[in-house]
């Protein structure tokens, strides 16, 4: 009977070291699925982490593209002024050129009409200025 209990307690014995490594084994095996688990946890907290500050530098370049188109659009409002103003600029100096270049061609035309009648009264005058030459020589030589 004593070799039957010390049998049984060896199987016993046995039995329960078979049972601690397999605790062990499995506290192992846990601790290692928990570094596992935590390292997961650190790479997906880094990705959120990366993820938010690329949305948040997308939003302040999105924020800073708006600025920019704002300021672009007052520019171009502002550049549309000027422009319709220079238009009525340059059609008033236009406006003027013509009115000008009238007036020029008006006076040209009195400048020529003048200097006609002059070209004229002086040919008149010389053709009188002969005639009365012509007689003063034949007057001096008669007499």
């Amino acid at each position: 009977k004593q070799w039957y209990q010390r049998r049984v307690h060896g199987d016993m014995m046995m039995i329960v070291e078979e049972f601690e490594k397999t605790i062990s084994q499995l506290l192992v095996e846990k601790e290692r699925d928990n570094i596992c688990h935590q390292m997961v946890m650190e790479r997906i907290m880094s990705e959120r982490d990366e993820v938010v500050r690329d949305h948040e530098n997308v939003e302040q370049a999105y924020a800073d593209l708006n600025n920019k188109y704002e300021r672009a659009r007052e520019v171009v409002v502002g550049l549309q002024l000027s422009e319709d103003e220079l238009k009525q600029h340059v059609d008033d100096i236009r406006s003027r050129c013509a009115a000008g270049e009238l007036k020029y061609e008006d006076a040209k035309r009195v400048a020529e009409d003048q200097l006609t009648m002059a070209w004229e009264a002086f040919s008149h005058l010389r053709r009188i200025k002969e005639k009365h030459i012509a007689r003063l020589t034949a007057w001096a030589e008669e007499g």
